[in-house]
């Protein structure tokens, strides 16, 4: 299981499979027992039932399978730096490329975005929410500064859709431009209607937009770290 860390965050809606061993143990024996004893009265029959029942619930879950690393860079004071997780693009200056190919060796490929896939053994509905918007992301000039995203149906290495309904906002698979949607952290945003569980297409990419304002190194320390952390629920179609 992947672990949790401050970037991500994965609601797992677990219901566990039971089996009614015990009744079955408890049947059988009785019923063992009705046909092996003798019949005390003569003319009369003697007779019995049991039920053995096995009962396996639905499994439903999720697992964020990566999380998102943009790396360090620096400011110059004059210009706003936009990173972004699309395969097409190399994020300027030493940030971490996100480009999907072999041209990632000095920067590294470690910022794509995050695959939410369907482990369960059911469809589910899959929501977001986001603690933080660019402003609290952010303490630079509010006017430059964003927070977005967008969904990418399936991943790069996936041919199938992994949602069979309704995705927010959906992005164009492997083109040049993504239906961007500013974070809201007040909001719960419904990511896909029917996320399939069959293997191979049970997944959907929730690609990542930011924009540093220029003067943003003059708020912040030396290393200092911004986190922004993503739950995602999952909740099995019809079930209440």
């Amino acid at each position: 299981m992947k672990q949790i860390s401050n970037k991500t965050l994965a609601m797992l809606l677990i219901a566990a499979i039971v089996i009614s061993v015990g009744g079955t143990v408890v049947n059988v024996y009785r019923i063992k027992m009705q046909i092996t004893r003798p019949a005390e009265i003569i003319g009369l029959a003697s007779s019995g039932t049991g039920t053995a029942s096995v009962t396996i619930e639905s499994l439903v879950g999720i697992t964020i399978t990566n999380d998102i690393d943009f790396g360090s860079g620096y400011l110059n004071g004059t210009v706003n730096i936009t990173l972004t997780t699309e395969t097409n693009h190399s994020n300027l200056g030493t940030w971490n490329n996100c480009s999907f190919g072999t041209n990632d060796t000095l920067q590294g490929a470690s910022c794509k975005g995050l695959n939410i896939e369907n482990t369960g053994q059911r469809n589910v509905n899959v929501t977001m929410e986001v603690d933080v918007g660019a402003n609290a992301l952010f303490e630079g000039n509010n006017d430059s500064d964003f927070f977005k995203f967008s969904i990418l149906n399936g991943t790069v290495n996936e041919t199938e859709d992994g949602c069979d309904g309704l995705v927010y906002n959906n992005a164009t698979r492997l083109g040049s431009y993504f239906n961007w949607t500013e974070i809201n952290s007040s909001v719960t945003y419904p990511i896909c209607s029917v996320l399939d569980y069959t293997d191979q297409n049970d997944t959907i990419t929730v690609e990542i937009n930011i924009t540093i304002p220029s003067d943003e190194s003059d708020y912040a320390t030396d290393s200092e770290i911004r986190t922004a952390t993503f739950t995602f629920t999952a909740a099995q179609l019809g079930v209440a």
